[in-house]
């Protein structure tokens, strides 16, 4: 074998080793290509995916908040309605119950005029007036009472009902 069939042959060797490595990085860069395509492509198709369930999550949220905001709205129309029926029911017992002092207070009115008219002895009429004042003193303060807890009720319902 001569020298040049020598370098000839290595030539052809490193040639061909060449074209071959070419070939294989033109391979190995397609198939890169075509897993970098792949991978954009499940990037894509993920993000939307977490775009459509943030979405969904966000419809959500704005629904319970809609939801709340009714539910609160009506909570607190309730509240008011509730207040003012308390307020009317107090209204119209405090009314009656200074008719019933009103009553009270005429009743005894008659009787101090009773006794003063000299229907009955003065003794009768003293221990008979001090007996109805006992009454009426009893009565008023029962009455007394009953006025300040149902003011104590109502500071207590519009205070709750203010929170």
């Amino acid at each position: 074998m001569d020298w040049w069939q020598t370098v000839s042959l290595m030539a052809t060797l490193v040639l061909t080793g060449t074209a071959v490595a070419t070939f294989g990085w033109r391979v190995l860069r397609r198939e890169t290509d075509k897993l970098r395509e792949e991978n954009r492509h499940a990037h894509n198709r993920i993000g939307a995916e977490i775009g459509q369930v943030r979405g969904e999550m966000l419809q959500i949220r704005d629904d319970l908040r809609g939801e709340i905001g009714q539910f609160r709205d009506d909570l607190r129309g309730e509240m008011v309605q509730f207040r003012d029926d308390l307020r009317g029911e107090m209204v119209q017992m405090r009314d009656d119950l200074r008719g019933e002092i009103g009553q009270v207070r005429r009743d005894l009115y008659g009787e101090i005029v009773q006794l003063r008219n000299g229907q009955a002895s003065l003794l009768e009429g003293q221990a008979s007036l001090r007996e109805g004042l006992g009454e009426v003193r009893g009565e008023l303060r029962g009455l007394t009472q009953s006025m300040q807890t149902l003011q104590d009720d109502f500071r207590a319902h519009v205070m709750a009902g203010t929170d």
